[in-house]
């Protein structure tokens, strides 16, 4: 088992990895963002990881860890910076979040209310690629943390499919649908992010000391993004098409009443009591902007509970993947290191000269495209945020265009393009789950780079107009 493991560990394409090679040395000889010599390996290296994670030229751990050392040779960052995200609130709210998925797919109960609901849902398609995005928008009130949101929703749907290997491509394509609903869902309330949302309304007055509201986000956002969480399902079934269940109900091992007989003879006290911690974590999330107590805390608490209750194992903690963990590690690190070494000042200055003069109606369209090839370079949206809400948003005010739609064009942007997982922190956690296909972001990816201008300016700017005094 461990010589197989070493295997895939070292397992290479040579002709991706070729490929990569060549594009490297030629873009390092031409240097253009005019580089320093150790500017220059970084971003060799860092754009080696892009190449290596889109075609599995290298294991993707492999590549992961590559990077993470070049991380700590040169990118003018301290080492407990970059390492210190194994204890971040971040990772450990996706970890604990990650096990309190596995208990909840477990719990006898829930799983026969779940086969009942699931079974209404997909017997009318719309209904049930419509209920994600309906459920997506209910839970933000509960669970504030779109990490544990989308980890929750994707493992109580997950432990409800067939394992099939022949449905594999149904699987990935209906959690690629999942995920899509929690990214979209949340962007209509400043609340349905606390990390992302919230960074965003503080970069924008620490920039121009404008306040970002949640009643201005709401009302700007709200309505729009009802209507394009309808239009993600229509091009995510059209992407998809050839992937996604004809008919979904064959996805799932839905047995209601055979889980509802299992509850009679063999629920216990302690199932209970599981469901009785899940719903107290559940309360501790949904007011933690009262009692300010981060999120991995009482989720920690209810794993230690669920082991003493016997509803979590010590086999259940394969969930929390190392290789998954390794890769988060070196993909969050990314925007901070490259902001540190200097890399993207570099970057930013020379895409500067592309911007028109701000009387130009290309202006608007010439900051998305900026922000969407900072953001495929950066990969995180919250750190492409504080590259680009500082430098272009006081050009956008000197040209006449509102701080507020510029921002919100820009979180738009960071959030809605991504091509591979690294660009979306929702779909890294997918993808290192097992749960999504790169190859299925890529094909989104593509299309939404130019999707984006139509959602922006075809759907957003004109209710802006219609709701502006």
């Amino acid at each position: 088992m461990k010589q197989e493991a070493l295997k895939s560990l070292f397992k290479i394409k040579r002709k991706p990895l070729l490929i990569i090679l060549a594009v490297l040395l030629a873009i390092t000889l031409w240097n253009p963002f005019q580089l320093t010599p150790m500017q220059s390996v970084l971003f060799a290296t860092f754009m080696f990881a892009v190449g290596s994670w889109a075609t599995g030229a290298l294991d993707r751990t492999l590549t992961s860890v590559l990077l993470l050392i070049s991380f700590l040779i040169f990118g003018n960052t301290k080492p407990l910076s970059i390492l210190g995200f194994v204890w971040s609130d971040v990772l450990l709210l996706i970890a604990f979040s990650s096990l309190l998925s596995v208990a909840l797919g477990k719990n006898i109960w829930l799983r026969s209310v779940l086969s009942r609901f699931v079974l209404k849902t997909t017997r009318k398609k719309v209904v049930f690629y419509a209920m994600p995005y309906l459920l997506g928008i209910a839970l933000i009130f509960l669970i504030p943390q779109a990490f544990a949101r989308v980890v929750l929703l994707a493992g109580l749907y997950g432990a409800l499919m067939r394992k099939d290997d022949a449905l594999s491509e149904a699987r990935y394509a209906v959690f690629f649908h999942i995920y899509m609903a929690v990214t979209v869902t949340y962007m209509m309330f400043i609340g349905g992010d606390i990390v992302l949302n919230y960074s965003l309304a503080t970069f924008v007055s620490e920039a121009v000391d404008v306040t970002l509201d949640g009643f201005t986000w709401l009302k700007m956002m709200g309505v729009p993004t009802l209507v394009l969480s309808a239009l993600m399902i229509v091009l995510v079934n059209v992407l998809l098409k050839k992937e996604l269940p004809a008919d979904p109900v064959s996805l799932f091992a839905l047995e209601p009443e055979k889980e509802a007989r299992s509850v009679t003879a063999a629920e216990t006290k302690k199932d209970a009591l599981g469901l009785v911690v899940m719903v107290l974590i559940v309360l501790f999330w949904a007011t933690e902007g009262w009692h300010g107590i981060a999120g991995w805390m009482p989720a920690l608490g209810g794993v230690i509970l669920l082991f003493l209750l016997g509803r979590l194992h010590v086999s259940d903690l394969s969930a929390i993947n190392p290789k998954f963990l390794i890769f988060l590690m070196a993909a969050f690190n990314i925007g901070q290191v490259l902001r540190n070494s200097g890399v993207m000042a570099a970057i930013m200055e020379q895409l500067k000269t592309l911007i028109p003069d701000g009387g130009s109606f290309l202006f608007l369209p010439a900051l998305i495209l900026i922000t969407m090839l900072l953001h495929l370079f950066i990969g995180s949206v919250v750190a492409t945020l504080s590259v680009v809400i500082p430098l272009l948003l006081p050009l956008a005010i000197l040209a006449g265009v509102s701080p507020y739609e510029t921002a919100l064009i820009f979180y738009m942007t960071g959030n809605l393009h991504f091509l591979l997982p690294f660009h979306q922190a929702n779909m890294m956690i997918g993808a290192g789950r097992g749960e999504l296909q790169e190859r299925h972001m890529l094909r989104y990816g593509i299309v939404m780079t130019v999707a984006i201008f139509l959602i922006i300016f075809g759907l957003y700017r004109p209710w802006w107009s219609l709701i502006s005094p």
